[in-house]
């Protein structure tokens, strides 16, 4: 069951402002702040920002030292197996995984008990780990076998080996493009580039002389490694799988060893190890350029950083300590003027959710991009980015803000188009970004009745308290009232559950004050998950580009979720258009201050889209589940309420665990042409083109077009509507979903 505090967030209305936009630093300062004695010859740490957590793997004395990032001081040690060497952590379910060097053995520890939980054989002597969090996917090299085992964290089971030439050394992993990177030892760095999905070898590098360590920024797609015969650090694009440049650190007989990325701040660290002294390197990753060196920091070994607190690890195994460094980043100036701005009143980073942000920049300039993250209960903080031309941006606020729940502002200098997408369990939802506060918002869809949980997610901006009322309308047209005051600067989240017990209904909200809201359902048992936004108004019309009853063999059922929220009865013709041309018409009645739920699969088949017209405004969602009962997946949208001929969606992934499609109807008696330019995050854009019958819905399977993330731009001839569905095939079958901004 998924829980959440309902206690809202307030910050003063004077930090608000400054956070809403934020000055820009000049200068920076990185500064010793303590060293913390371990255990006897420390090797590998990693960091669990989510928990403020360091661990360290203490070679000599065969344990793991768990340091509190608050207090700089161990609070426990934890007995592993022989020679432990490499450490790593999955915030997402805290759990640490320690390579055993000596007894070729992997240690899975819970970093609740801060005890062993499974000890998994490994053989030989492995000496480096990752792990992929948004998979659950561990790595383990073992230089005597030449192979990496991939193990499964839910059962702690290895899975299958990947071979390789000569020894794994350093492994890294890009949890955005589930890609894993790999050195094999030698004079000559070889770096293998795999495909998390398959577990095969997509294309070898030459990384250096005597690579040691690989580290990994997902928001910027680039990946760092540490040669340490030369001294310097090669720097990589993951789109293109190619060098950009190297970096050098000094002359032999310098030499570079451990690196850490801080995706927050965009900055790379890197020890190194030179007479008489030991150095931890600090580079900026937009520039390539390094910006400070610290002497006497660490041991010239393994380095992580702390992305939620701008801290920097360094191990020094002769001192038997940590070092900590605080690192004062400047960030990106914000974005002026401000061009686009979104919100979202929902977020969360707490477990088990994974939440990304998917931007699309389709112009041909450079945008600075401000996240402003609102956090409950209390606190915001502002993050920059820029995002190039015709490209397509991730962020995963997991790494930005772990463990919390949030309401986000995203401001740009350009036109830019921004998604929400969270994962939870095997299903997850996408949401398209609003574009200003309302004081109306206006759902037709919610659900207390077994097994749904309905949550309402409330943003108010403003500086001032929002009294805001809440209305319920039932299927008998019955109405129930809530009335709340939201505070200044806020998130507030309403499990609708405790409120409105065992009911189908739509809602109302209304506020004095302009606010964001969103609706979030999970259906118990299964979690599928949907959320989607409010609209501000009823309409005569309503148009969808996506609805089916069936899907690759499983059962899908889709549902028409209708609120009439006049006081006079409404009468609704509903026209169904397949992929065939084939259409069905018909009509329904509202009753007045009602909701109606619309069960489609006995009245058409196969896969089709939407048109609803009414007599008066009425506000119309629609929502699709599939699977194999228990385990169902969901997808929902509120529709739009006109067609138009310029559609954009931020998010669109096809590699796995991901298919993605893009459907279109086209509701004219006359055929029409559409192009879509999908826009790569390395800032290529592919175009193809299409042509849609009349009265037709047009499927378009995305993954056989290219491989990859990317934000895709649709035109059509004639007016139209245009969704995308994102499949997550996982331990069962999810699916995120969205209905394109429409404009140029």
């Amino acid at each position: 069951m998924i829980s959440r505090s309902v206690v809202p967030l307030t910050v003063l209305a004077l930090l608000a402002l400054a956070l809403l936009f934020p000055t820009v630093e000049v200068a920076h300062a990185e500064t010793v702040v303590a060293t913390v004695a371990v255990g006897t010859d420390p090797q590998g740490i990693d960091v669990n920002s989510a928990t403020n957590r360091i661990y360290v793997a203490n070679r000599g004395s065969n344990n793991v030292s768990v340091i509190d990032g608050n207090t700089n001081s161990v609070i426990a040690t934890t007995a592993v197996g022989t020679n432990p060497q490499g450490v790593a952590v999955n915030p997402s379910t805290n759990r640490i995984y320690v390579a055993n060097q000596g007894s070729g053995t992997l240690s899975v520890i819970d970093g609740g008990s801060n005890a062993v939980v499974a000890t998994i054989q490994i053989g030989g002597h492995p000496l480096d780990v990752a792990v992929n969090p948004t998979t659950n996917r561990v790595y383990v090299g073992n230089p005597d076998t030449n192979t990496v085992a991939v193990i499964d964290g839910a059962s702690n089971t290895v899975t299958t080996t990947i071979p390789f030439a000569s020894g794994p050394a350093g492994i890294g992993v890009n949890p955005a493009t589930n890609r894993v990177y790999v050195i094999t030892t030698g004079a000559s760095g070889v770096l293998s580039v795999i495909d998390g999905a398959s577990n095969t070898v997509i294309t070898t590098l030459p990384s250096g002389s005597n690579s040691a360590k690989v580290a990994v920024n997902p928001t910027t797609n680039r990946f760092y490694v540490t040669n340490t015969m030369i001294g310097n650090v090669s720097v990589f694009d993951g789109a293109s799988n190619t060098l950009i440049t190297t970096i050098g650190l000094g002359q032999p007989p310098i030499g570079t060893f451990g690196v850490a990325v801080n995706p927050n701040t965009n900055r790379v660290y890197v020890t190194s190890f030179v007479p008489e002294s030991n150095n931890l390197s600090i580079i900026d990753g937009a520039t390539n350029t390094v910006v400070a060196t610290l002497p006497n920091v660490g041991g010239g070994a393994d380095v992580a950083a702390n992305s939620a607190t701008n801290r920097v690890y360094a191990v020094a195994p002769t001192g038997n300590s940590v070092t900590v460094v605080q690192d004062q980043a400047p960030p990106l100036p914000p974005p002026s003027p401000v061009v686009s701005t979104w919100f979202f009143a929902e977020g969360s980073t707490q477990p088990p959710f994974d939440t990304w942000f998917l931007v699309e920049n389709p112009t041909p300039q450079t945008a600075t991009v401000t996240f402003t993250f609102f956090l409950q209960p209390s606190g915001a903080i502002a993050r920059s980015f820029a995002v190039g031309p015709t490209s397509r941006f991730s962020l995963f606020a997991n790494q930005v803000i772990p463990n919390v729940a949030f309401s986000t502002r995203i401001d740009s200098n350009v036109p830019v188009f921004a998604e929400r997408a969270m994962y939870v369990s095997y299903d997850g939802d996408a949401v398209v970004g609003i574009p200003a506060p309302n004081k109306l918002w206006l759902f037709a869809e919610g659900a207390t009745v077994q097994p749904f949980h309905t949550w309402l997610l409330l943003q108010n901006p403003n500086n001032v308290p929002a009294a805001t009322t809440i209305t319920y309308l039932l299927e008998n047209g019955q109405t129930v009232t809530q009335t709340l005051v939201l505070p200044p600067i806020s998130r507030t989240s309403i499990f609708v559950n405790e409120v409105l017990p065992n009911a189908a209904f739509s809602s109302r909200i209304e506020s004095d004050q302009p606010i964001i809201v969103e609706r979030a359902m999970y259906r118990f048992p299964g979690n599928a998950a949907t959320a989607k936004s409010g609209v501000n108004a009823p309409s005569k019309s309503w148009f969808f580009a996506e609805g089916r009853t069936s899907f690759r063999g499983l059962n899908a059922d889709t549902f028409l979720l209708m609120q009439n929220p006049n006081t006079t009865s409404a009468t609704a013709t509903i026209t169904l258009y397949n992929t065939s041309g084939q259409t069905l018409t018909f009509p329904v009645s509202l009753l007045p201050t009602s909701r109606l739920t619309l069960y489609v699969n006995p009245i058409f088949s196969g896969s089709f889209g939407i048109k609803v017209t009414s007599d008066i405004p009425i506000i119309v969602e629609r929502s699709v589940f599939f699977g194999n009962d228990p385990l169902l997946g969901a997808y929902s949208t509120q529709g739009t309420t006109a067609l138009a001929t310029s559609w954009h969606f931020a998010e669109g992934e096809t590699r796995a665990p991901f298919d993605e499609l893009i459907t279109i109807l086209n509701p004219q008696s006359t055929a029409m042409g559409a192009h879509i330019d999908f826009e790569l995050e390395n800032g290529q854009v592919i175009g193809r083109d299409f042509a849609v019958a009349p009265n037709s819905k047009l499927e378009i399977p995305v993954d056989n077009i290219l491989t990859g993330a990317n934000s895709a731009s649709v035109r059509t001839t004639l007016p139209s509507v245009v969704e995308r569905i994102m499949y997550i095939f996982k331990r069962s079958i999810g699916a995120t979903d969205s209905t394109g901004f429409p404009g140029s």
